[in-house]
C-alpha cells in the first residue's frame, strides 16, 4: 500500500512557489543593498573622499552598473514568464485587428506643432517603416 503524501502530485508546484519567493526576495534585497555596497566600497575600502568628483564618480559607476542588471535580469525573468502564456498564434490574432500605425488623433495633436507638409512626410516615413519592418519580419518567420 502507497504510503505517500496525498497531494504529492503538488508538491513540485509548492515548492516552485517557494523558490520563486525566495529569488524574488533575494533580488528585492540586492537591490536594496547597492547603495550601501557602492557606499563602502568607494569611500571605505578605496578611500576616496566623499564630495570629490572621482569618489562620486566611482560611486556612481558602482551603483548604476549592478542596478542596471538587476533590473534587466529581472524584466527578462518576468517577460519570460509573460510569453509562456502567448503562442505566437495568439499574439497574431490579438494583433490581428490592427492595421494601422498612426491614428487620426495623433495627427491632430502633431498639427498644433508642425507644419502640414512634415506631417506628411512623419506619415509616409512611419507608413514605409512599418511596411518594411512586416516585410522583414514575414521573411524571418
Amino acid at each position: 500500500m502507497d504510503q505517500s503524501y496525498p497531494h504529492s502530485s503538488q508538491w513540485p508546484q509548492l515548492r516552485m512557489i517557494l523558490l520563486l519567493g525566495v529569488i524574488v526576495a533575494a533580488w528585492f534585497a540586492l537591490y536594496n543593498l547597492i547603495q550601501p555596497f557602492a557606499d563602502w566600497l568607494t569611500y571605505t575600502l578605496l578611500h576616496l573622499q566623499t564630495g570629490s568628483h572621482l569618489g562620486q564618480s566611482v560611486d556612481f559607476f558602482l551603483y548604476d552598473v549592478p542596478k542596471i542588471m538587476l533590473l534587466l535580469s529581472g524584466m527578462i525573468f518576468l517577460i519570460s514568464i509573460l510569453r509562456t502564456f502567448f503562442s505566437p498564434e495568439r499574439t497574431r490574432a490579438l494583433l490581428g485587428g490592427k492595421r494601422l500605425g498612426l491614428s487620426l488623433p495623433e495627427t491632430i495633436i502633431l498639427r498644433r506643432v508642425l507644419k502640414p507638409q512634415l506631417i506628411a512626410v512623419f506619415v509616409g516615413t512611419v507608413a514605409i517603416a512599418i511596411i518594411i519592418t512586416g516585410y522583414l519580419f514575414n521573411l524571418i518567420m
